[in-house]
């Protein structure tokens, strides 16, 4: 096989293979799973030449993995070895964030692991695999496939509104309600918001056990109300939103489009420095004069940037 070169002459698939590389590391979770006879799964691993885009890669681990435990004197220890290799092929993966060859193998071995739903270990490190790569379709089918305790419906629920299902979301999220961390149910009120026919409420019960500590709890109510038309409402959340977060323009600039409905323009004007000193806001003041009398107040955005650190907690 002909390797590709990169700029400097070296191949570039050096973070897979030789002493450090991937496959070195996957030899030592082997090492730590089934210990060793005589060559050190690490030797072998890091000095071999396999391809792991080649249709071949995963049989020859099985096989390798066979030898090991006949060395060993226990030739039935390990029913299914290719499950074994599989786990600790995601797991080494993820540990050592080798995004580039995880890409390729949470595809290229989707089937071997959906055939066997029943190995939870396996479902939970390719789950966990594909959330690390970000992909977020294979890793709801993994979830799908796990037994639904609240845990992994919470987990179902964050994939899916990180991947903007926002009803398959909401649906997860109403299973494991009671016991939702704080992202999981900011995303379980804006999902449902998204879903439309849910009233301010409800959105209060959900974020409740956050009122007192969060702007963007404060900002969803602020915003359901004002989406209903209760403008009062809405500037006292508004307000505990801004004092929470005074650093968010949006926040700040919703609040004091609410004070102006309310009729406290004079308000708005005499802490317009302020605004500028805690956001940094590079709007002009026509900018702001336009946004005070036509901004529509929005509800705010949750990116979920890295959705495989709260996954890895949760199953």
């Amino acid at each position: 096989m002909t390797k590709d070169k990169g700029k400097n002459g070296n191949d570039d698939q050096n973070s897979l293979f030789g002493k450090n590389g991937l496959f070195e590391n996957i030899g030592k979770g082997l090492d730590e799973l089934f210990g060793t006879v005589g060559e050190t799964w690490s030797n072998f691993f890091g000095a071999t030449d396999s391809d792991p885009k080649s249709p071949d890669f995963l049989s020859n681990l099985e096989e390798a993995l066979k030898q090991q435990q006949k060395k060993s004197g226990q030739p039935n220890q390990d029913p299914d070895p290719k499950a074994t290799a599989l786990i600790v092929t995601f797991q080494t993966g993820i540990h050592t964030k080798d995004k580039k060859y995880l890409t390729h193998a949470v595809v290229q071995y989707r089937e071997d692991v959906f055939e066997r739903t029943e190995n939870g270990e396996l479902l939970i490190a390719y789950t966990k695999a594909c959330t690390f790569v970000g992909n977020l379709e294979n890793s709801l089918e993994g979830l799908k496939r796990q037994p639904s305790s609240e845990k992994v419906r919470e987990a179902r629920g964050l994939v899916a509104y990180a991947a903007g299902n926002h009803f398959a979301a909401a649906g997860n999220f109403k299973l494991a309600e009671k016991q939702l961390g704080s992202k999981s149910r900011i995303a379980y009120s804006l999902a449902l918001h998204k879903c439309g026919g849910v009233n301010t409420n409800k959105l209060k019960e959900i974020l409740s056990p956050l009122l007192d500590k969060s702007g963007v709890a404060n900002a969803i109510i602020g915003c359901a109300y004002s989406k209903e038309g209760d403008s009062k409402n809405a500037e006292e959340y508004l307000e505990k939103a801004a004092e929470l977060n005074p650093t968010s323009e949006k926040t700040r600039l919703d609040l004091m489009r609410t004070k102006v409905l309310n009729g406290n323009h004079g308000e708005v004007n005499a802490n317009m420095n302020q605004f500028y000193v805690d956001t940094g806001s590079q709007l002009s003041v026509d900018e702001i004069e336009s946004e005070l009398d036509n901004r529509v107040v929005e509800m705010p955005n949750l990116n979920i940037k890295n959705v495989y650190t709260t996954i890895d907690k949760l199953i």
